[in-house]
């Protein structure tokens, strides 16, 4: 169901919903048949929503709230941290204090590759970690997870 076969409806239904904000992607083809043997640069919304003229990004608006973060995050140390040390834990901490204490803008590529990139791996990685029923139990009223921006 997956694999080389499955990019170009991808990228097809990307470039649709880029359009359907009224953002036009430039870098994305509709003949890409193999993303292996082929690779173009998806644009990020960054790049088309420049062309808008709007103003710069700041990546802070991806993070989910800090609550929901801190609970990944210990997810990620129980399960994965504490058995295989991947990251340095004083300088991982300060890296997620930091995604949330100050603006990191799409401009900046130190903060990009040095904060929001590793503070997003962990935070997937633990989501991957955790049920959803143990992060919003029945009854709070928060179960429903809206994926509309």
């Amino acid at each position: 169901m997956f694999g080389p076969g499955s990019a170009p409806q991808f990228i097809d239904s990307y470039r649709d919903y880029l359009q359907r904000q009224g953002l036009h992607a430039q870098h994305i083809t509709g003949e890409q048949a193999n993303m292996y043997e082929k690779t173009e640069q998806v644009p990020l919304l960054s790049d088309v929503a420049g062309s808008r003229g709007g103003p710069e990004f700041d990546l802070r608006v991806y993070l989910p709230a800090r609550t929901l973060a801190n609970r990944l995050v210990e997810a990620f140390r129980l399960n994965i941290q504490n058995y295989k040390p991947i990251f340095y834990w004083p300088i991982l901490e300060k890296k997620i204090e930091r995604a949330w204490s100050s603006p990191m803008m799409e401009s900046d590529e130190h903060v990009i590759r040095e904060v929001f990139c590793i503070v997003m791996t962990v935070l997937s990685v633990g989501a991957q970690l955790v049920k959803v029923e143990e992060l919003f139990p029945v009854g709070t009223g928060s179960q429903h997870i809206s994926q509309e921006r």
